[in-house]
């Protein structure tokens, strides 16, 4: 049976695969409007591939800090995408929202020795506010009746990629 460490490792593989999918699409399909996706892209692509190298060299101090900032960037900058491309998030939700990052970004990098409980719940609150991002466009699509094509891409990668994050 696979340990924990292999499978996490496997799983970054298929994680950094996604999102090298998904910055190559964008990219090739020459979407010149979304500009904030392939940063949002770019960047995770580069905390998770930094991840991954991490992880095979054995540097699980760089690694911790990495997850925070990456688990930190992916809320603001989706919740930010979300906003501009997709819903219109109140402005009193995004602040929650970036409160809420911010928290449990100082939280996860302060409590680096104890973290595993605190990383756990901040992950799966994460995912679930993404993924409920996701699920509210497709309800939004849902009621309209029409889909822009390059939108719903996005929005299938988006909620795969955390619902497998999660």
């Amino acid at each position: 049976m696979l340990s924990y460490n292999s499978l996490s490792l496997y799983l970054q593989v298929v994680i950094n695969l996604t999102l090298l999918t998904g910055l190559i699409l964008l990219v090739r399909n020459g979407i010149k409007t979304m500009e904030v996706i392939m940063l949002f892209l770019s960047g995770e692509f580069a905390l998770e591939l930094t991840d991954l190298v991490d992880r095979l060299l054995k540097l699980n101090t760089l690694n911790t800090y990495n997850y925070a900032l990456s688990q930190f960037l992916g809320l603001v900058m989706l919740t930010e995408i979300y906003s501009r491309y997709f819903l219109k998030v109140p402005a009193f939700v995004k602040w929650i929202i970036y409160g809420y990052a911010m928290i449990f970004l100082v939280i996860n990098i302060m409590d680096i020795y104890h973290r595993a409980p605190v990383t756990f719940y901040s992950n799966i609150i994460s995912s679930i506010i993404i993924c409920s991002f996701a699920a509210a466009y497709c309800v939004k699509i849902l009621q309209k009746g029409k889909v822009e094509k390059s939108l719903f891409i996005v929005n299938t990668f988006v909620f795969l990629f955390f619902l497998l994050n999660a």
